[in-house]
């Protein structure tokens, strides 16, 4: 789901609205500042979510509001006046989760994309490092996965990983998010 539907507006009496890990929600409603009612919004990673719409500054019941994980999350306008602990509180958690993705897309201007496509091959295995944690919280760091896509998205290369225990994700490719599982010669297959 990309988007949330307008009516959402039509809830006033709403007090929770709970859209943890929807990565492909991309936008949300602008009438979503008509539940002045909402107390706790949940948007922990979405990781597609790049602005929050200017409604949001009218929700005066907003108690709590999660960001984790919105690693795209980069713009926030300052037009009105937000709620001086809210904006604090968001442009805090929103530095403190791009601060990677800005040093990885600082990296990926170096970067040969046939070489990065090539050390990342579709079929291999690789294990999860702290950083990719940061973005999938509920990966454990070392846990393995199989690359089974490529993709870019909004500049990044992306792979796309098998895991066992979580299924699909979409992690950066660069080797402080996933590291190849390399096979030395005296080990054996078990």
């Amino acid at each position: 789901m990309e988007a949330l539907p307008e009516r959402l507006g039509d809830l006033t009496l709403l007090k929770q609205l709970d859209l943890k890990e929807c990565p492909e929600l991309m936008v949300l409603p602008e009438r979503l500042g008509i539940l002045t009612g909402l107390e706790k919004l949940n948007l922990q990673g979405c990781s597609g979510l790049m602005v929050l719409p200017e409604g949001l500054r009218d929700l005066t019941g907003l108690i709590k509001l999660n960001l984790e994980m919105c690693v795209r999350l980069t713009v926030l306008s300052e037009r009105k006046s937000w709620n001086t602990n809210m904006l604090f509180a968001i442009k805090r958690k929103c530095n403190r989760l791009t601060q990677s993705q800005m040093y990885c897309r600082e990296q990926a201007k170096n970067w040969d994309y046939a070489t990065v496509f090539k050390q990342f091959q579709i079929g291999s295995t690789y294990f999860a490092r702290p950083m990719a944690r940061q973005h999938h919280p509920n990966l454990m760091v070392g846990e393995l996965g199989i690359i089974t896509a490529h993709c870019t998205t909004h500049v990044d290369l992306m792979a796309t990983v098998d895991f066992l225990t979580h299924g699909s994700v979409e992690i950066l490719m660069d080797l402080n998010f996933i590291h190849p599982l390399e096979t030395r010669e005296n080990w054996t297959e078990t």
